[in-house]
């Protein structure tokens, strides 16, 4: 069964019309090797509000571990060896 971890990634952007910067928070799910991105969804009332959107996008961020940077990820990350072996390394054990 595959692992699941719950990421965030923190930064900010510039906004288009207002030319301010502006903070942001994505966050992803990882399922094996995989990052899928999720988003916090906001359900408008009839008066435009959706007053638990903060509390969901609160616990996300409160479970979420810091997304590792790319750099770090392929420090981490060991590469294949790009070797076939034999079947008679097989049968012995031997390291390839």
């Amino acid at each position: 069964m595959a692992q699941v971890e719950l990421f965030k990634r923190k930064g900010t952007y510039t906004d288009q019309r207002t030319g301010e910067e502006k903070p942001f928070t994505s966050f992803f799910v990882k399922c094996g090797d995989e990052l899928v991105p999720i988003q916090v969804r906001f359900y408008e009332d009839e008066e435009g509000k959706d007053p638990r959107y903060s509390a969901r996008k609160t616990v996300l961020s409160a479970f979420s571990a810091m997304l590792p940077d790319r750099e770090e990820q392929a420090k981490g990350k060991k590469s294949a060896s790009g070797k076939a072996c034999s079947s008679n390394a097989i049968r012995q054990k031997a390291r390839c």
